[in-house]
């Protein structure tokens, strides 16, 4: 094996310096759409109970579209998760309207 110059390692450092940076601007606009993702799924299905006015309807009606997304998009957006996504929205609300 041939032995690498100072230079050369330095090269190996700053190139690696920058896959780690776009690496975590990556992973930080990632995180950042799957936030307003979930916002907006969250807004949209709030918006579409209350227009139905039934909770018993939203229940079955956010069953019915965790199943749905879930078996194309996996456990994201599991039952639970859903519900999650509609009190963010919620609190979100709150929190405007009290300010």
């Amino acid at each position: 094996m041939s032995k690498i110059s100072q230079e050369e390692q330095q090269l190996h450092r700053e190139i690696s310096t920058l896959i780690s940076q776009s690496q975590t601007q990556l992973i930080a606009q990632a995180n950042s759409s799957l936030t307003m993702l979930f916002w907006q799924i969250g807004k949209r299905t709030n918006e579409f109970i209350l227009k139905k006015e039934r909770a018993a309807y939203g229940k079955q009606m956010i069953l019915n579209l965790s199943r749905y997304l879930s078996k194309q998009y996996g456990r994201n957006f599991e039952e639970k998760n859903l519900r999650r996504m509609l009190q963010q929205k919620t609190k979100r609300l709150v929190l405007s309207l009290l300010e």
